[in-house]
Order: C-alpha cells, then structure tokens, then sequence
C-alpha cells in the first residue's frame, strides 16, 4: 500500500466538513430538504471541475 501524504488527506476530509457545514447552516435556517440537495449537488459539481482543472495544472 501507498502512504498518504498531507495533500490527499486534505482531499478526502475537505469534502466531508464542506458538507456537514452546508446541511447544518440549512437545518438552521430552516430551508427544504429539495433545496438543500439543490445546493449540495451544484457545490458538489463545481468543486469537483475545479479538482479536475487542478490536477491538469499539476500533471503539465
């Protein structure tokens, strides 16, 4: 097995807080559960195009 270096457990962990973070703030403010899904999904899809665009950066 490989070792994990500090970079990728950034990238396993981000995702998680990002989204604990998302539903609690909505659960507070008392928003529908489908706009929550909304939001998550749109968040979900940007960060993962910016990841992408990223790592072309790194391996260029």
């Amino acid at each position: 097995m490989s070792k994990f270096n500090k970079e990728e457990f950034y990238v396993f962990i981000n995702p998680v807080a990002l989204a604990v973070g998302i539903i609690g703030l909505c659960l507070w403010l008392e928003v529908d559960y489908d706009r929550i899904a909304m939001t998550g999904g749109l968040i979900w899809s940007v960060t993962g195009l910016l990841h992408i665009e990223a790592q072309k950066k790194k391996n260029n």
